[in-house]
Order: structure tokens, then C-alpha cells, then sequence
């Protein structure tokens, strides 16, 4: 069964996400950074946009929208 999920997706797609969980839970375990978090969630659904972008538009734009969210919550949180 996971064979056929990871089959599913790209290398560098299956890198990235593979990248951010270890980082995220790592970070939950040892010290809370919230902007650090924020930060992987906005690489996260950029990355998920990227893939999704020919087969799946709607996802892929809906994906953008929450890395804008992420990427303003991260410039407000270090900023202010």
C-alpha cells in the first residue's frame, strides 16, 4: 500500500516532504520555533502547488493560497 502512494509522487516531491516531517517533529520534540514551522508549512504547499499544477489545478492554486497564509503568518510573527 505505501509503495503505491510514494509511486505516486516525484522523487524530489517525496524528498522534500520526507525533509519537512523529520524537521517538524524534531522541532515539537526539542524546542517549539514557531516561525521555523510556519516557514516548513510554506515550503510544504509550495512544493505540493508545484506538483499539483497540471493535474489537479484547483488544488495546486488552493495549495498557494495556504503558502501565502503561512508566508504572512511567518513575516508577522518575525516582524512584530
Amino acid at each position: 500500500m505505501l509503495k503505491k502512494v510514494w509511486n505516486g509522487n516525484p522523487r524530489w516531491f517525496t524528498l522534500i516532504w520526507s525533509f519537512i516531517m523529520l524537521t517538524y517533529i524534531l522541532l515539537m520534540v526539542f524546542r517549539r520555533n514557531d516561525e521555523i514551522m510556519t516557514g516548513l508549512l510554506f515550503v510544504l504547499f509550495v512544493a505540493v502547488g508545484v506538483r499539483d499544477w497540471n493535474k489537479l489545478r484547483r488544488l495546486a492554486v488552493f495549495s498557494f493560497i495556504l503558502a501565502g497564509v503561512f508566508l504572512i503568518i511567518d513575516l508577522k510573527t518575525m516582524l512584530g
